[in-house]
């Protein structure tokens, strides 16, 4: 999901994956759509209007407590991702992005190192950096050994290592630990 400036700048704003919705701030507050969307390989898209949504809701009312969680999760994670460029050396912004986009990327596989789908120019993006700054940041997880850069490429070498990097640089307990502490028991 990105913004678009008028002078043709772009501003990536997040990522998606699977299962995931979109645009409910069109359907519940009945605002202007103001982000764009990009699809990035196979997409499949469902679309309702706001008949639709309201009879969908009627028949299955336990899609209101689904967004609802949904949405909550994500306005955490905003005001965190808000704190980590506020209070965090760029260093540990990045690598938290990098691990997030690896875990999404992985799945239920239990591979530790990921080669993410994300580009260098879509990482400075997110971070409102520019490439040069986002290589000098990328160099010193490289050097690291935490991550490999390759043209236009990104990989997490060891998800475990890069974790245990971020936990030690973080001065506050992150949203996925209470994610993981509050899931029902076998999921």
């Amino acid at each position: 999901m990105m913004t678009l400036g008028a002078d043709g700048s772009a501003l990536l704003t997040a990522v998606f994956g699977p299962g995931q919705q979109i645009n409910e701030v069109t359907l519940f507050a009945k605002a202007a759509r103001t982000h764009d969307v990009v699809a990035v390989g196979e997409t499949e898209l469902l679309t309702l209007t706001q008949t639709e949504y309201q009879r969908f809701s009627e028949q299955h009312p336990e899609i209101v407590h689904a967004l609802l969680v949904s949405n909550v999760h994500r306005v955490h994670q905003l005001v965190e991702a808000l704190n980590d460029l506020r209070a965090l050396p760029k260093a540990v912004v990045l690598a938290r992005v990098l691990l997030k986009n690896a875990r999404h990327q992985r799945g239920t596989s239990s591979t530790n190192c990921v080669e993410l789908g994300l580009t260098q120019d879509d990482v400075a993006m997110f971070l409102g950096v520019s490439r040069a700054y986002l290589n000098k940041v990328l160099g010193g997880l490289s050097e690291l050994g935490l991550i490999k850069v390759s043209y236009r490429k990104i990989a997490v070498l060891d998800l475990t290592a890069l974790e245990t990097w971020i936990q030690d640089h973080l001065t506050y307990d992150p949203v996925e630990l209470f994610e993981a502490r509050d899931a029902p028991a076998g999921k």
